[in-house]
């Protein structure tokens, strides 16, 4: 609203353009107008904000109740397209499918992040290690909803999962076994002071 206002009199004052309203009659030529168009702007600011705020606790409640909230992640779809929670109607897709072979892949030990993309090209799925790592770090696909409106906390979804949620747990139990293999190993070398080396995956 103000930063509307404000660049709405830079365009007028500075380059000679007048902004009109197409739904409200004002001359914003005029100091009336002028107050008007500020007054209008300011409330329509409010408004949005109003409204934000209710999403946002309307996001909040619906995510405690095990419910999704926003875009879905890869491998799902809504068949209610821009139904939300809770009348969607949230169903693992194709690419879902392909995607479970990745966490069957992963659970098992014997391939690397690398090479299970590789296997999931062949299907026709284009993942890099990064995006696939995101993936896997993910809990939707175990049926469960970590709420980012509540500090993280986690609770049980109503969408399918992709996965039991011990394939799961025990693949991100490799991710922190690695973690802390890195921080105990000495990343200091005595004959080059004040330099570190970094472990690559």
């Amino acid at each position: 609203g103000v930063k509307a206002a404000t660049l709405i009199d830079e365009y007028r004052d500075k380059y000679n353009i007048l902004v009109f309203s197409a739904t409200e009659a004002v001359d914003i030529r005029t100091s009336q107008g002028k107050y008007q168009k500020d007054t209008i702007l300011i409330g329509a600011n409010y408004d949005n904000a109003q409204r934000a705020e209710r999403a946002v606790e309307g996001a909040a409640r619906r995510s405690a109740e095990g419910y999704w909230c926003g875009p879905l992640p890869f491998g799902y779809t809504n068949l209610k397209k821009g139904v939300a929670a809770p009348n969607a109607e949230i169903i693992i897709n194709e690419q879902g499918q392909i995607l479970r072979k990745a966490f069957e892949m992963k659970y098992t030990r014997l391939y690397t992040d690398k090479e299970i993309c590789e296997k999931l090209s062949k299907h026709g799925l284009h993942l890099t290690p990064a995006k696939l790592y995101k993936i896997f770090r993910q809990p939707f696909y175990a049926g469960i909803i970590r709420r980012k409106y509540d500090g993280g906390t986690v609770v049980r979804g109503h969408h399918p999962a992709l996965i039991p949620e011990h394939i799961f747990l025990a693949i991100n139990g490799i991710f922190e076994q690695r973690k802390k293999t890195r921080l105990s190993k000495k990343i200091e070398n005595d004959d080059l002071p004040l330099k570190n080396f970094a472990v690559c995956n």
